[in-house]
C-alpha cells in the first residue's frame, strides 16, 4: 500500500452518495486519523461531548496500529462501503426495470381486453 493508494481511497469515499452508518463513519474516520498522525495523543473529552467523544474513541481505538497498516484498513473498508454502495444501486435498478416489465405486461393485458370485448 502507497500514499497514492491511500488518497485515491480517500477520494473514493468522498464520492459515496449513499448512507453510511454512524458506525461507519466512526470507524473510517479513526482509521483515517491513524494512518495521517499515528497514536492518538490528546486528552480524551468529557463525556458530554458526545460528539468529539466519539471521535475520540474511534481514533484511540487504533492505538498501536502502524500508520501503513491503518492506511491499508481505511482503503479495505471504503472499498466495502463502495461495494456495498454498487450493489444497492444493482438492486435499485433491477427492480426499476422489473416494476417496467409489470408496468409493460399489465398495459399488454389492458390492450388484449379492449381488443377482445
Amino acid at each position: 500500500m502507497c500514499q497514492v493508494e491511500f488518497e485515491l481511497a480517500r477520494a473514493a469515499l468522498k464520492q459515496l452518495k449513499g448512507p453510511v452508518s454512524d458506525q461507519e463513519k466512526l470507524l473510517v474516520y479513526g482509521l483515517y486519523k491513524q494512518a495521517t498522525q499515528g497514536d492518538c495523543d490528546i486528552p480524551a473529552p468529557p463525556a458530554s461531548d458526545v460528539k468529539a467523544r466519539a471521535k475520540w474513541e474511534a481514533w484511540s481505538a487504533n492505538k498501536g496500529t502502524s500508520k501503513m497498516d491503518a492506511m491499508r484498513n481505511y482503503a479495505a473498508k471504503v472499498e466495502e462501503l463502495t461495494k456495498k454502495e454498487v450493489g444497492g444501486m444493482e438492486r435499485q435498478q433491477r427492480g426499476v426495470q422489473d416494476g417496467r416489465h409489470k408496468g409493460l405486461r399489465v398495459q399488454s393485458e389492458e390492450l388484449r381486453k379492449e381488443e377482445a370485448g
